[in-house]
């Protein structure tokens, strides 16, 4: 498993792009049929985001990605927007 943490670049229905704090860009693969979650904090909470929903995320968003890494391909699992991750969050 491995955690990407970064600014949001691009999103779509196969993938996700994110740009890290030095600038590199990771392409992180999306699972097929919805299986790659994405959460949002609502009320002191994470909540699931309709998949629908994760279309709309804007350029430049926070997102902590849990990933499995398969061979030198990332998967996303489970997608936080609007967190960061690391060994201070």
């Amino acid at each position: 498993m491995v955690w990407v943490s970064g600014q949001s670049e691009h999103v779509s229905e196969s993938r996700l792009t994110v740009v890290g704090a030095g600038g590199s860009r990771v392409v992180i693969h999306r699972l097929a049929e919805g299986a790659t979650r994405f959460f949002v904090r609502k009320h002191g909470r994470y909540e699931r985001l309709d998949e629908t929903d994760a279309g709309l995320i804007e350029v430049g968003t926070p997102l902590c990605v849990e990933s499995l890494l398969d061979g030198r391909s990332l998967l996303a699992l489970r997608v936080f927007i609007g967190a960061a991750c690391g060994p201070r969050h």
